[in-house]
């Protein structure tokens, strides 16, 4: 019996980068974490944390006396089964968010000050985010490298990541691929400091492209 070969988006993307990157392991950040009575969508690095082989260190507040203003660009997911027509992206403007440094061990609070859609595919939008962080984000610097992972902060789930991530359960999140810091008086207009460049270079789907592990 022969099987048919997947002809979706994602599968001709993988093969394209196969035959041009021959010499590395084509992978995708998020997998579905099958749980007892859920699904959880979870990336590479906040495994070992969530299954507690690694411990993390309690969430660091956002501190307004030493905020940064941050561009960023990325990937919203909506979680459509619950939230209708990009429900939990209109709500996100001013909301709480988190992501998870992997080499600080520790999570982190931003906030959403705006946003902007750029382009929408099924559940899935192009955006660019006005944030108010404390650092700058730790954006991929190749495309090996994970991208960061904004999801939305509800505090009574916990302070360390293997509780908060819960909030993906029915809340959207953020693929956030690279951004900027900008000056405080450029935020009346920061929309106008969107780069066309950066809206062309986003991907619905990011592939890493990873060294293959030599046998010895």
């Amino acid at each position: 019996m022969v099987c048919e070969k997947c002809t979706c988006e994602t599968c001709q993307q993988r093969e394209k980068l196969e035959v041009e990157f021959p010499d590395k392991e084509i992978g995708l950040q998020y997998a579905v974490w099958d749980l007892e009575k859920f699904r959880l969508i979870v990336s590479a690095e906040e495994v070992p944390y969530i299954q507690e082989e690694l411990r993390d260190q309690p969430l660091q507040c956002l501190h307004e006396e030493k905020v940064k203003y941050i561009l960023a660009y990325g990937v919203f997911r909506s979680q459509t089964k619950v939230q209708e027509e990009f429900f939990d992206l209109h709500t996100s403007k001013m909301g709480t968010y988190f992501y998870f440094d992997s080499e600080k061990e520790q999570s982190f609070e931003v906030k959403i000050v705006d946003y902007s859609i750029l382009a929408k595919q099924k559940d899935e939008a192009k955006v660019c985010l006005l944030l108010k962080a404390n650092d700058f984000l730790p954006f991929p610097r190749s495309q090996e490298e994970l991208s960061v992972t904004l999801s939305l902060m509800i505090p009574e789930f916990g302070n360390t990541l293997k509780d908060l991530i819960f909030s993906r359960l029915e809340y959207g999140f953020f693929r956030l691929d690279s951004g900027k810091i900008i000056d405080k008086e450029k935020i009346g207009h920061w929309k106008k400091q969107i780069s066309s460049k950066k809206c062309f270079e986003i991907s619905y789907k990011r592939f890493l492209l990873i060294e293959q592990s030599v046998e010895r």
